[in-house]
């Protein structure tokens, strides 16, 4: 049954996901705002911190890599990365921030 919520979870957080990337090429503002259930914020951020803790102190990365200036929580100049390199990107792509 846990393989069941594990499935279920993965899931959820695809779909949230595809969500938040359907606005990328949009103007910011409006055009980019997407709406989530306080659940589904709180599933992401659950998630987002088992990965991050599951993650060494020091990341020891090889070349290619790609450092990335701090984004100052700016959704739509995080989406204008991915579109340059594309979702996700490939290689390593440490944030600053």
């Amino acid at each position: 049954m846990s393989g069941s919520v594990d499935g279920d979870t993965e899931k959820a957080v695809d779909s949230i996901i595809e969500r938040l990337l359907a606005v990328r090429g949009n103007k910011p503002g409006k055009a980019t705002q997407v709406s989530l259930k306080e659940e589904e914020i709180h599933l992401l951020v659950n998630k987002a911190r088992e990965i991050f803790m599951a993650q060494p102190v020091l990341l020891e990365l090889e070349a290619p890599l790609k450092i990335v200036g701090d984004v100052h929580g700016q959704y739509p100049d995080l989406l204008r990365l991915f579109e340059y390199g594309g979702v996700p990107p490939p290689g390593h792509h440490p944030f600053l921030g």
